[in-house]
């Protein structure tokens, strides 16, 4: 059973490997997902229908229907977001697991669009390692992932954006927790969390003086 296992995990492994070659290669591409940015730059990203199709039921329609504007030219435009984080979207998709440089824009950006696309739900996870990896720098970020990750159920991230939101409980007094109310599931996870971190310190703080009290105790009975 191990070796099945073991067996399987390479062949996934390998199978990752070859699908993420094939990002924005013109072999074999038989679509181009088109961008726009705000300049009126246009980028062409070449692209395989049934790559696509695997990951995103919402292609798999697209692409399904003979009479689709995308089916017959074979373009698929996405307008409403910049480039870099279609990019990131499409390499999510492919199976890549690592993103240089990600920034917090191109990732909330790409948590939308793979909801938009309805994207398999472990490349999504991919995606949420990878911001992990990146770090969060304050309360607002971590609390924007938090609630990106709940409302398009990035599961470890929303538990990873949640941890950090408890650390940082203490370092932000004046913090804002009102947006957290659009989610009530993270807000009742970072209370409760804050509130067993509050006991637990209470609690270690309580040991310290009981053995500070019967060292004292002790000592004072051999002293005398």
């Amino acid at each position: 059973m191990e070796t099945s296992t073991t067996w399987l995990k390479s062949l996934r492994f390998i199978m990752e490997k070859l699908v993420s070659r094939l990002f924005n290669d013109p072999t074999d591409s038989d679509v181009v997902i088109k961008t726009k940015d705000g300049d009126g730059v246009e980028t062409e990203f070449r692209c395989h229908k049934i790559i696509l199709k695997m990951v995103s039921p919402v292609f798999k329609v697209m692409f399904g229907h003979e009479e689709s504007v995308e089916n017959k030219t074979n373009v698929v435009e996405i307008s409403d977001y910049d480039t870099k984080s279609v990019k990131t979207f499409l390499k999510i998709a492919y199976g890549f697991k690592e993103f240089e440089s990600l920034t917090f824009d191109e990732a909330r950006f790409a948590i939308m669009i793979c909801d938009k696309y309805d994207l398999d739900a472990d490349l999504k996870e991919n995606l949420g390692s990878a911001i992990s990896k990146n770090g969060i720098a304050d309360w607002d970020s971590a609390m924007t992932f938090a609630i990106l990750a709940s409302k398009f159920n990035v599961v470890n991230l929303k538990n990873w954006a949640t941890d950090q939101l408890v650390l940082m409980y203490d370092d932000y007094p004046d913090k804002d927790m009102k947006p957290l109310k659009e989610c009530p599931d993270v807000l009742l996870d970072v209370h409760e969390e804050v509130v067993a971190k509050k006991d637990d310190e209470l609690r270690d703080c309580e040991n310290g003086h009981q053995y500070d009290y019967h060292r004292s105790n002790h000592s004072n009975g051999w002293m005398n």
